[in-house]
């Protein structure tokens, strides 16, 4: 008889649940849980137990007899696999069927939520999702401290963390890069001359308030001890790829001088992107090679390249390709109306997705690898100000 199939085994052990008194299995398999002698036999009978949870309905999974359910037993199986790397590779794909069943439910997020986060020690896709919040709350919390006393309380305490920390303690570690990262500023000229337009970019250097050179020492101590194939460690890593790149297009221009250029040299180089094959592998190779005007935009959409009489961009003025009513005609509700009246390609009614949302605003149907709709998510189209490049005045105006 040939052997089962990873679909066929989780079928077999859900009949195998669902063909016997609920009650009685989840209590033999506590029991199990106690007298487990080693790893493997915990590993074993967790996999039964997740493949019920990935397999049957969840009212039946959450139903509780005696105080246990099946969803709770799993956690405990989970409690105690905690310290221990998973040896099968069948027990970590069933959990990750478990952890997109409840990621795609949200009843399910709230009613397990325990399990969900258990999950997130085994699962590599919730690892990367929890590590991509975690950025996002740190540049949040540098975008908001304004003061100068409390930016000097931030690093100073990140300095201090790290003096503490030991060299074992990774997730410490990996906090403090997170956090030293996100207050992380892009490179800039140095200040050649007063009245120059590199002098009007360039950081104040020398003064005790120069957070950023301390930054930077924190960001080199920390990748030291990092490992930059860490999924835990990519979000942060992936935005300061994006601020070396900012290096590049300083050095290719030649004519000014980079301000701390040893710090970055060293960041390039403790980040694996020493040569500039590397940068165009790692950092957005299509804008790489884009040919831009002089204003630094495709110059079939630049108002000031290719204007129209009344100062905007030939295709998007409303008075040199009008529609009857005076507007522009792909944003007229009455020349391309539904019959809910909106503007038929802006209505999630005539255009809906299966989650009763409009799809281009749909997190499920469209979604980043970080779990939300692109166009909102600062690590896939977050600028290098922190920001999300189409609401940074700073990119908008070509000063990025």
């Amino acid at each position: 008889m040939p052997p089962r199939t990873f679909d066929e085994r989780l079928r077999y052990h859900a009949q195998r649940f669902r063909g016997k008194p609920a009650q009685h299995v989840l209590n033999r398999y506590e029991q199990f849980l106690h007298e487990a002698l080693n790893s493997d036999e915990l590993q074993k009978n967790a996999f039964h137990v997740a493949a019920w949870v990935a397999e049957l309905p969840a009212e039946q999974m959450a139903a509780q007899y005696d105080g246990l359910s099946a969803v709770f037993l799993l956690q405990r199986y989970l409690w105690a696999l905690k310290d221990v790397k998973p040896s099968c590779d069948h027990l970590v794909k069933v959990l990750t069927k478990v952890w997109e069943r409840i990621e795609a439910n949200s009843d399910l997020q709230l009613q397990w939520s325990g399990l969900f986060t258990e999950l997130g020690h085994f699962v590599p896709e919730a690892k990367a999702a929890k590590a991509a919040k975690l950025m996002n709350k740190a540049i949040l919390l540098w975008r908001n401290t304004t003061c100068e006393t409390k930016k000097e309380e931030y690093v100073a305490s990140l300095e201090q963390s790290l003096g503490e920390a030991g060299h074992d303690d990774l997730g410490q570690i990996r906090s403090i890069f997170r956090r030293a990262v996100a207050a992380l500023s892009p490179p800039h000229c140095s200040n050649q001359s007063g009245g120059s337009a590199a002098g009007s970019l360039a950081q104040p250097q020398g003064s005790k308030r120069d957070f950023q050179i301390r930054l930077r020492k924190v960001v080199l101590r920390c990748l030291n001890y990092l490992h930059l194939d860490d999924s835990k460690v990519q979000p942060a890593l992936q935005l300061l790829k994006s601020l070396i790149c900012q290096l590049q297009e300083l050095d290719s221009d030649g004519s000014h001088k980079i301000g701390c250029e040893k710090q970055w040299r060293l960041l390039q180089e403790k980040c694996g992107m020493s040569s500039n094959a590397d940068l165009e592998m790692d950092i957005a190779p299509a804008r790489e090679k884009r040919v831009l005007c002089p204003h630094r935009k495709r110059r079939d959409m630049c108002r000031i390249c290719r204007p129209c009489p009344h100062g905007k961009l030939k295709a998007k003025c409303e008075k040199c390709k009008p529609c009857p009513h005076g507007k522009l005609k792909t944003d007229c509700v009455k020349c391309k109306p539904c019959p809910h009246g909106r503007r038929k390609r802006s209505c999630a009614q005539c255009n809906p997705c299966p989650h009763g949302k409009l799809k281009t605003n749909c997190a499920q149907c469209n979604p980043c690898p970080h779990g939300k709709i692109k166009k909102h998510c600062l690590l896939c189209v977050g600028c290098v100000h922190g920001r999300i490049k189409y609401e940074c005045n700073i990119c908008r105006r070509g000063k990025g």
